[in-house]
């Protein structure tokens, strides 16, 4: 589902990789927690230390690590 014309653009850091932004795009589509829209959302979004690349956030209180290629771990 697209997001609405007046939504914030999303801003993607140089660091997240198009898979990265993939499944974090389907993280928010399921649960949003609270976030009002996905610009918000992806502003939680972190680089991991020592991590290879990875990125991660925290949704319902849960810490999912994503991996470069948009595989999602918890």
């Amino acid at each position: 589902m697209p997001d609405r014309i007046d939504e914030p653009h999303v801003v993607i850091p140089e660091w997240m990789t198009a898979q990265q932004v993939e499944a974090i795009s389907a993280l928010y589509r399921r649960c949003p927690n609270g976030s009002p829209n996905q610009a918000h959302f992806f502003t939680r979004v972190h680089p991991i230390l020592a991590g290879g690349g990875a990125v991660g956030l925290t949704v319902d209180g849960v810490f999912y690590g994503i991996e470069p290629n948009g595989y999602m771990h918890t």
